[in-house]
């Protein structure tokens, strides 16, 4: 599964599914300068980074920290 799709995921039970699916849109062009179809493994930590502040907002420093972790972790 493509990397931005695992992302996606994990988000939507927090975030929604379309919220999930704009967040990692808005990372990806923002922060890669690409289209999420294009991320690959080697960005997964910029991409993650990106999303820390939108996450921090919506969810907590906590919550997201732990998301974020989980994330890197478990996205391959």
């Amino acid at each position: 599964m493509a990397i931005h799709l695992q992302v996606q995921a994990r988000l939507a039970p927090l975030l929604g599914r379309k919220t999930a699916e704009a967040a990692v849109k808005l990372s990806a062009r923002t922060w890669l300068e690409r289209e999420v179809d294009a991320v690959g493994l080697p960005e997964l930590p910029r991409l993650c980074e990106g999303l820390r502040p939108m996450l921090t907002t919506f969810l907590g420093a906590e919550v997201a920290a732990g998301l974020v972790e989980s994330i890197l972790r478990e996205v391959r």
